[in-house]
């Protein structure tokens, strides 16, 4: 009997409409998130994995439509949510926990952690109204701030203020296999 190797599979990439919320091509957010975009690419090139950008979700509570800048479906990862924020460790005057107090940008203050949080909780529930995947799916988040490195965040007063956050930085790569960031 002859065996049969099973055919490695490779990731599928999308990116769906943009929302008519979104700022200009040119703007810092857009610029970062097309940044975290091809470093997604790199990294998940070769998996088993689905990778979207701007893919709009919707929930049936409350009708709220929720947009992660990047969703992907890994089989061994399970869900991982990113939220890319285009801004510069300037920008940032001091956090409280996942409250971080801006300046010079268009929001006094930003929660990008729980605005992943919020987007990974309403994704799961969708995903688990199918009965064969209830809490069969893992989820994390990421937050990406390619315009920091992780040496500036350091020196910083923040990154004693901020609460336990996964950060990518722009001096950082993913390594998928402990799913911790590491130099490039």
């Amino acid at each position: 009997m002859m065996a049969i190797k099973r055919r490695e599979r490779m990731a599928d990439f999308f990116i769906c409409e943009n929302s008519s919320s979104r700022s200009s091509e040119n703007s810092p957010g857009a610029q970062s998130e097309s940044l975290v975009w091809n470093k997604i690419m790199n990294a998940f090139h070769s998996r088993d994995a689905i990778a979207c950008w701007h893919f709009p979700l919707f929930s049936q509570i409350g009708q709220h439509f929720r947009e992660p800048d990047i969703l992907i479906f890994d089989r061994q990862l399970g869900a991982i949510v990113i939220e890319v924020k285009g801004i510069s460790i300037d920008n940032i005057k001091f956090c409280q926990g996942h409250q971080w107090h801006m300046e010079e940008y268009y929001q006094e203050v930003i929660s990008p952690y729980n605005q992943a949080m919020d987007q990974l909780v309403n994704l799961l529930s969708i995903v688990e109204r199918d009965k064969l995947l209830f809490r069969k799916v893992a989820g994390r988040i990421l937050i990406a701030l390619l315009q920091i490195t992780e040496q500036e965040w350091e020196q910083s007063e923040l990154a004693n203020q901020v609460a336990p956050t996964p950060i990518i930085f722009g001096d950082k790569r993913i390594n998928l296999q402990s799913t911790t960031l590491q130099k490039p």
